[in-house]
């Protein structure tokens, strides 16, 4: 099945994921900010549910991946090369998404 590479940068966003998650829960300080996990893990916990409903090529995890992929524009210059690069094959292989479960 040939829908570019939508399933190697949602594994790369999913490890992103994961890893703020850790340092979520281990409470780190990321540029002086205490991260709490009541409030803070919403936004890894999204990016990875969304991933993997870009994996199983659904609908809805497509829609998550270009909300998430348009937030990763602004963090220059990694977060902008995935981001646009997920836009772009979000894009260009959308009919392959057809499922809404």
């Amino acid at each position: 099945m040939e829908y570019g590479l939508t399933r190697t940068i949602s594994i790369i966003y999913i490890l992103m994921g994961c890893g703020l998650m850790v340092a979520i829960l281990k409470g780190i300080s990321m540029q002086g900010i205490v991260l709490n996990w009541k409030t803070d893990i919403w936004i890894p916990l999204i990016i990875v549910i969304g991933s993997i409903g870009t994996i199983r090529l659904t609908k809805w995890g497509r829609w998550i991946s270009y909300l998430v992929s348009f937030f990763f524009l602004f963090s220059v210059p990694i977060g902008t090369f995935l981001g646009g690069f997920m836009i772009w094959h979000l894009t260009k292989y959308r009919a392959k998404f057809c499922r809404w479960y």
